[in-house]
């Protein structure tokens, strides 16, 4: 599935990674020094390909995209390359506010003690990198608050767009859309807050508009998809073409 032009492009090499979840090993990362939503992300096969490459030909530095790549990033780091982060978040901070917003006292406390040791293992893993570079400057500020000294500096997404091409032209009147992954969890509680707290008044207001959604796991996973208005989009998007509201 990755685009021609990437495989023109650039070298690369994929490697399978199952990351669901399962309650021992969970458990058993209550007591290790890394969490374990950073565990899951562990690929030993990925890990002895980065080292048998950083043998062979000189890197100036490697980008580990987001903590969840630190584990390889360690292995750059013990062969002597420099390391960049790419921060993706802050990501004790969205642990902090699951917990902040949370009712039931035993899942809150679970948070809390998750954002606190993520805190620490985001710290430490920024400790030995190079330099980190952040999405956002509200990430800069996190970082530096829980007390990061490593080199922060802001590096925002961008998305090249084709000369004389705007994502919304041609849309219809009436529409609007969102497409993200609801594996994630901030897209999902952002979602089915939209879905609760401004759906029904947008339709309330204008029964004509209506809300196209896309993204893996959205069926099965957000409440009040139901509701009239929405139209949920499944299987293979074009995000171009959706942008458009042409799927």
């Amino acid at each position: 599935s990755v685009p021609e032009l990437l495989r023109e492009a650039y070298r690369y090499e994929l490697f399978y990674t199952d990351i669901s979840y399962r309650p021992l090993p969970a458990l058993l990362a209550m007591f290790d020094r890394v969490p374990y939503h950073v565990q899951r992300f562990r690929n030993t096969a990925m890990q002895r390909h980065v080292t048998r490459a950083l043998s062979k030909v000189p890197y100036d530095y490697v980008v580990a995209e987001s903590l969840y790549a630190a584990p390889v990033a360690r292995v750059a780091i013990a062969a002597g390359v420099p390391v960049i982060m790419r921060a993706h978040n802050a990501e004790h901070v969205i642990w902090s506010n699951l917990a902040y917003a949370e009712k039931n006292p035993l899942r809150r406390s679970l948070f809390r003690y998750m954002a606190g040791r993520i805190r620490k293992y985001e710290l430490e893993v920024l400790a030995s990198s190079s330099a980190c570079a952040c999405i956002s400057n509200d990430d800069i500020v996190a970082l530096r608050n829980a007390g990061a000294y490593t080199h922060l500096y802001h590096a925002p997404f961008g998305m090249a767009i084709d000369a004389g091409e705007e994502l919304d032209e041609g849309g219809p009147d009436h529409e609007i859309y969102h497409i993200g992954s609801m594996e994630w969890l901030p897209h999902r509680e952002a979602m089915a807050w939209f879905l609760a707290e401004v759906w029904p008044a947008v339709h309330a207001a204008d029964p004509r508009i209506q809300c196209h959604l896309a993204g893996k796991g959205l069926e099965r996973i957000i409440p009040g998809l139901d509701q009239p208005g929405i139209v949920v989009h499944t299987g293979p998007i074009d995000a171009r073409e959706f942008a458009r509201l042409r799927p």
